[in-house]
């Protein structure tokens, strides 16, 4: 566990050493090139970084909302079949089958609706927060519920509702990413946009393997790591929600 994240560790300081860029036509920012348009009235184009993007309260706040999800997420793939052996005695035989209509269910309900919500809210004019912020911080309770639930019916259907709810932010949230950059720049924020996530998210297994020790052993009680991320998740939506319209 000690070296999980390194891979997007090294990404992030091949990002960090990526030579200055000039955007083709002498845009280098949206901003950059209104202030050029204004002010000097010349295409003279401006160097971009894409680690620059690290300057940007939007981006940074949007991709922390996306970083905390994936520490839930990937606290939930790594310890859910322990989970279930420890806190239900249940068997691979038992919960794999569910497991296995759940998991693509709750996504594919989650993905694909978020985007649409997404494109609704756009649409009539509603704050994009209803699905970033709204389907994560929506999340937590359900997962929590699916951690501590006292059947392991009822964990299943936390889980359900708590996977479709947390899968809901993902595409509104990437084109938040995406919307900080030029457009030219696009593989590039996102590849930056992704790397933060998996560094980050990669903290959600360590947080509760060290959770389930410093409690004698209880998983059960460690996984709340995960709702609580989601919760956080969902206040860092929130305040990029606002980033954006300042």
């Amino acid at each position: 566990l000690r070296f999980v994240a390194l891979p997007g560790l090294a990404v992030a300081a091949a990002l960090a050493l990526m030579p200055e860029q000039r955007a083709a036509g002498g845009v280098a920012t949206l901003e950059a090139s209104a202030a050029t348009a204004s002010e000097d009235g010349d295409d003279a184009a401006e160097p971009f970084k894409v680690m620059s993007l690290l300057k940007s309260k939007a981006f940074v706040l949007t991709t922390l909302g996306a970083s905390f999800t994936d520490m839930g997420y990937y606290a939930l793939g790594a310890f859910q079949a322990s989970f279930y052996e420890r806190a239900y005695d249940l068997d691979p035989s038992m919960y794999a089958p569910t497991l296995s209509i759940l998991l693509p269910i709750g996504g594919i309900v989650g993905g694909i609706g978020g985007g649409y919500i997404a494109d609704k809210a756009a649409e009539w004019g509603l704050p994009r927060a209803l699905t970033t912020a709204g389907s994560a911080g929506l999340a937590s309770p359900f997962l929590l519920l699916s951690m501590l639930s006292p059947t392991a019916t009822g964990s299943f259907v936390g889980l359900l509702f708590g996977l479709s709810l947390s899968e809901a932010w993902r595409a509104p949230a990437a084109n938040m990413a995406r919307s900080t950059a030029p457009a030219q720049y696009g593989s590039s924020t996102l590849s930056l946009y992704l790397c933060m996530r998996n560094v980050v998210g990669g903290l959600g297994p360590l947080g509760v393997a060290y959770l389930s020790q410093a409690l004698g052993g209880d998983l059960q009680h460690a996984m709340v790591v995960i709702p609580a991320a989601y919760a956080m998740s969902g206040l860092m939506f929130f305040a990029a929600d606002k980033a954006f319209d300042e």
